[in-house]
């Protein structure tokens, strides 16, 4: 018995720190039929890493996608390296309230983005390819 019990918090333990190791939430949306419509990733840092610049990366519509620096000072960089020219997309900045800072109706395979002049806070940056949409947590220091 003791044995079992012993086992059973050790386990609780270790997944305990693995969750706070991986501090990474994924959020989905489905309509109505079931299928699956957006997709939000948010990474949480502990405050040991805050100065370290970071690169996101997903695949969006079967594009890899890079986000960098995430947090920025003002220079936000997205790079679709198998970006083809054919494909419909836009990139899309809005603040906290919803209000649009920035938008890129036709985007590239390296699209730049200055959001230097807007307040240090959370933004939402929602990636369209064709018909798939990505939403990413930007945030300004």
């Amino acid at each position: 018995m003791k044995k079992l019990l012993y086992f059973s918090l050790l386990t609780n333990v270790f997944l305990f720190l693995a969750a706070q190791i991986s501090a990474q939430d994924v959020k989905f949306a489905y309509d109505a039929a079931g299928n699956r419509i957006s997709r939000e990733i948010t990474l949480l840092r502990s405050s040991k890493q805050e100065d370290a610049a970071t690169e996101l990366h997903d695949i969006v519509a079967k594009q890899e996608v890079r986000i960098f620096p995430n947090p920025t000072e003002g220079m936000l960089s997205v790079e679709l390296p198998d970006f083809s020219d054919e494909t419909a997309g836009e990139i899309t900045i809005y603040d906290s309230a919803g209000k649009v800072v920035s938008r890129k109706a036709s985007i590239s395979r390296e699209n730049s983005f200055d959001i230097s002049r807007q307040a240090n806070g959370i933004y939402i940056m929602k990636i369209r390819i064709g018909d798939d949409v990505s939403t990413w947590k930007i945030i300004k220091k």
